[in-house]
Formats: structure tokens, C-alpha cells, sequence
């Protein structure tokens, strides 16, 4: 058996280390679309610490990564799936340090993507690399996967990566951020792009072409309101209510002209028992029930994201080991954490069906994606040992 209180103190006397990982990722401006140079960084590391790192791409310059360590014999896989991309910082608030400060601060650690997810794909980078100059040996192969484009629905990233057949293992852990608590469910996204077209005038005289883009959809998203309403009416004891919300509207390119287009996006969060065939139902019979009033009202709708719900049974074995490896760190049981949103993990059980629950360190709702994002520093080390003991328990068979 592998001394685990070895691997404890050994992950102890290096917290710098651990702290300067994290700080170079949160130093690397990695909005989606501008993945490579944070990708270079997880590859120099990983590499570093002895792995083979191999890059896909579905198009150029959109990077994703595998990182491989084999055991000194055959057997199961362990995969760790992270994202390299952030959301854009704020452009009215960049928060008091900047978007890429990596700057720690009373107790905690600064930057965009510190919650949401460098603090969890970097505690990952410091448990492997700890492993291996420790000497731990197995029977099988950890992955270090690296997905570009999550944050926008994964469609370059792990949709690709999982056609591809590059994806497969026998259990894994996604880094997202989940309060430090196993999260092996969540609920599913359906995100719709609508839009209207019409005759652009100058708006010097009242409009001659019927209604303009902008009055279709603002007549429609009346209807698409009350559907937000009923949809809230749904409960459900572990996951709340499910929603519809309207995000994002774009029209026009000058004040004083009528426009050519207006497009909206819709963010639908499904819970377990919904479907993103009926939820998409809902929203386009509105639609046509406008269309076929007046043709006018032609639209065009694209899905620009349907992540599935993630749905692994909660005493699943690898599911018991990850709760038993963070009480034994945190000194306390913490129940399972039903996650809003929607992650990398689902693709991959909905094609695999291995356990890989969400599993990280950060406060998902309150700092992720805010202009003072941050992660508490040791929280942010309190998972680089639940992760060593993660893999360690995985292999071989739970603690003792």
C-alpha cells in the first residue's frame, strides 16, 4: 500500500509550488477562442513531470490536450478532464487586481478563471506531478485531459474529443467547481440563438415595411416570458426549479436606422425528468404560432449548446472512494452537491457511461465568473491531496 501520510506531508512541505502552478495559469489570458498559450503552459508541466503530451484539434489553433502516465502494468484508466478556457473578463469592472493577476490576498487567490476552473485543473497538474516524484506505481494509466471551447458549449473540445473515441477510461474526476463537494448529477443546458430579419430604412420617416426585426421579437419574447414562469413552476427537491432565460439581444448598427436582423439567445436549464426535445418544443411552438399568424414573422434558430444531464448513481463505488477521499482531508461528510449547469463530465458519461463526477475546489455560484473571481488558498491545496488520494484509493481499492 502507498504511504498516504507520506504523500500528505510531502504535498505540505511544496504548497509554494502548488501555489506558483496556479498562479502562472491565472497569469495566461485564456478566454475561449485563445486556448494555445495556456495550453503551452499544461503541456510544459505535464511534460516536466514525466507524462506524454499529445494535442487535437478539430480546427486549427483551438487546442486540446491528453497527457498520459502509464503504470507498470496494464489495467484501468483514471482521467482527469479539465477546461483551458475562462470567460471574458468584465469589460466595466476588472475587478480589483485585473482579470490576470494571480495575486494572493488575504487568504485567497485572484483571477479570472481561479473558481471556474484553474484552481481545480491545476490542483490536478500538482497531484500527478506529486505522485510521480513520490514513486507511485499502478496498474494501469491516469490521463490529464485538457478541453478547449467548454465554455461555450464544447462543441471544438470534448463533443469533438469524444467522437473521436479519445475520451474512454474506467472513472475519472472533472476539476469543475462544486463547494469541495461531489457532484456526480446535474442538470442539462439548451441554449437557442432566434433571429428575425427585416428591411433596413432610415428612421427619418415612420417604417414602410410592416414591422421591423426588432417589434417581431419583441412582440414574441412576450410569450417567451410567461413560458419562464411556467417553467419555474417545476420542482424538485434536490434541484430547485428548472429555467428559461433570456441572455442576449443584438440589433442594429446605427441609432438612426431601422435594423436588418435583431437576434436573441434563450438559456434553458433542464433538470432530471425533462428533455431537451420538449423543452425545445416549448420554445419553438411559440415561434410558429407567430409565423403561421404572418409570415413575416420567418425566423431562424440555431442551438449553439444542448449539454446533456449528468446523471451517476450516488453510491456508485468510485463515487463512495471520492467522498470518503475528501472527508478524510476535510475531516468532515459533505453531501452530495446537485450542480446547475452543465460540464464537460455529462458528454462523456452520456457516451462512455464511466463515473466522472464534478469534483473541485471554489464557490461555483458566488465567485465564478465575477470581476473579483478568486479561490481560497487552502482550499485550493486541501484538493491537490484529495486528488493524490483520489488515484491512489482508485487503484487500489478505497482507503484504509
Amino acid at each position: 500500500m502507498f504511504d498516504i501520510q507520506k504523500m500528505f506531508a510531502y504535498a505540505d512541505a511544496n504548497r509554494e509550488r502548488s501555489i506558483d502552478c496556479l498562479k502562472e495559469m491565472l497569469q495566461i489570458p485564456s478566454v475561449t477562442g485563445d486556448e494555445v498559450p495556456v495550453s503551452l503552459a499544461v503541456s510544459k508541466r505535464l511534460e516536466a513531470a514525466g507524462l506524454t503530451v499529445e494535442k487535437f484539434e478539430a480546427v486549427e489553433n483551438r487546442p486540446n490536450l491528453i497527457a498520459t502516465w502509464k503504470g507498470s502494468e496494464k489495467g484501468k484508466r483514471f482521467l482527469f478532464c479539465s477546461h483551458l478556457d475562462v470567460f471574458p473578463p468584465d469589460s466595466n469592472d476588472p475587478g480589483r487586481f485585473g482579470p490576470w493577476a494571480g495575486v494572493v490576498y488575504e487568504g485567497n487567490i485572484y483571477g479570472r478563471g481561479a473558481t471556474d476552473m484553474k484552481g481545480g485543473s491545476s490542483a490536478s497538474i500538482m497531484a500527478i506531478t506529486f505522485l510521480r516524484e513520490l514513486g507511485f506505481d499502478f496498474a494501469g494509466e491516469i490521463q490529464s485531459t485538457w478541453m478547449c471551447d467548454e465554455e461555450n458549449g464544447g462543441g471544438l473540445g470534448v463533443k469533438w474529443m469524444v467522437s473521436q473515441g479519445l475520451m474512454k477510461a474506467d472513472f475519472g474526476i472533472c476539476t469543475e467547481p462544486t463547494y469541495g463537494r461531489v457532484s456526480p448529477v446535474h442538470g442539462g443546458i439548451l441554449r437557442v440563438k432566434v433571429t428575425y430579419d427585416s428591411v433596413g430604412q432610415h428612421a427619418g420617416q415612420p417604417y414602410r415595411f410592416g414591422i421591423d426585426a426588432i417589434e417581431k421579437a419583441q412582440r414574441v419574447l412576450g410569450p417567451i416570458y410567461e413560458l419562464a414562469r411556467r417553467v419555474e413552476m417545476t420542482k424538485s427537491p434536490a434541484y430547485g426549479s428548472p429555467c428559461l432565460s433570456v441572455t442576449k439581444i443584438n440589433a442594429g448598427d446605427s441609432p438612426n436606422v431601422h435594423p436588418t436582423g435583431c437576434t436573441f439567445w434563450i438559456d434553458r436549464r433542464l433538470i432530471p425528468g425533462e428533455t431537451h426535445e420538449a423543452a425545445l418544443k416549448e420554445i419553438t411552438t411559440i415561434l410558429d404560432d407567430f409565423k403561421a399568424k404572418d409570415g413575416a414573422f420567418t425566423y431562424r434558430l440555431e442551438v449553439t449548446s444542448d449539454r446533456p444531464i449528468l446523471d451517476i448513481a450516488e453510491d456508485d463505488p468510485h463515487i463512495v472512494r471520492l467522498q470518503a477521499a475528501r472527508q478524510a482531508i476535510k475531516g468532515d461528510f459533505a453531501p452530495i452537491y446537485y450542480m446547475p449547469g452543465g460540464s464537460d463530465a455529462a458528454t462523456i458519461w452520456k457516451a462512455h457511461h464511466y463515473p466522472i463526477p464534478n469534483f473541485g475546489p471554489g464557490l461555483l455560484l458566488e465567485d465564478c465568473g465575477v470581476a473579483n473571481e478568486k479561490l481560497s488558498v487552502e482550499d485550493y491545496l486541501d484538493f491537490v491531496k484529495i486528488y493524490m488520494l483520489s488515484v491512489v484509493s482508485a487503484f487500489e481499492g478505497g482507503l484504509s
